[in-house]
C-alpha cells in the first residue's frame, strides 16, 4: 500500500510540474502576442519604400508621414 501511495504521489508531482511548464509557455506566448500587437498599433515603423517614419495614431488609425 505504501508503494502504491508513493508512486501515485510521484505521478501527481510530475503532472503538477507539467502544468506549471505549460502555464509558463502559454503565458510567454500570450505576452509575446500582445507585445507584438502593441508594437504594430502603437509604435513607429519605417516605410521602406519612401524611407519615411510612419506613426499610427491609435484613436482614429490615421497615418502621419514625417521626414
Amino acid at each position: 500500500m505504501a508503494q502504491v501511495r508513493k508512486e501515485l504521489q510521484k505521478s501527481i508531482n510530475e503532472f503538477y510540474i507539467f502544468l506549471v511548464l505549460l502555464l509558463f509557455a502559454l503565458t510567454g506566448l500570450g505576452l509575446g502576442y500582445f507585445w507584438n500587437l502593441g508594437y504594430q498599433y502603437f509604435c513607429c515603423e519605417r516605410d521602406l519604400t519612401s524611407q519615411r517614419i510612419v506613426k499610427v495614431i491609435p484613436s482614429d488609425r490615421k497615418l502621419l508621414f514625417e521626414n
